[in-house]
Formats: structure tokens, C-alpha cells, sequence
């Protein structure tokens, strides 16, 4: 079996990062970085969620909801 690595993803627009960590059960955990801007300038301050497997379930089932109210 493959051993799982920190992914990362990040956007043109410097806003979002998200980095996925693998744990122990086989799952990912997930820090949601959040860049902050000050008078339309990208600040290096910021702050993070870690989201656990529940927390990422609840957060698709939401998009998943979101999504189909905009169908």
C-alpha cells in the first residue's frame, strides 16, 4: 500500500489554501488557511481551521445542499 503524503492545494487567488494530512485511520485531517488582507493588501497574517472526519462530512453534506438549491 501506498504511504499518504500532505497534499496541498492552493488557488490563483492567494484567499484559500488547504492542506490535507493523512492520520492513522486511513483518513485525512484538513487545515482550511485563511490569508488575511489589510487596505487591499495580502498581510501575512491568517488563521486555520482543522477540520476532522466529521467536521468534513458535515461541511460536503452543506455544499451538497447549497449546490442543489442553486439547480
Amino acid at each position: 500500500m501506498a504511504k499518504k503524503e500532505l497534499t496541498q492545494v492552493s488557488f490563483i487567488e492567494p484567499d484559500f489554501e488547504f492542506k490535507f494530512y493523512p492520520n492513522k485511520k486511513g483518513s485525512y485531517y484538513i487545515e482550511w488557511q485563511f490569508n488575511l488582507w489589510n487596505g487591499g493588501v495580502l498581510t501575512c497574517n491568517s488563521f486555520v481551521l482543522t477540520l476532522c472526519d466529521d467536521d468534513i462530512n458535515v461541511l460536503l453534506k452543506y455544499l451538497e445542499e447549497v449546490m442543489m438549491e442553486e439547480k
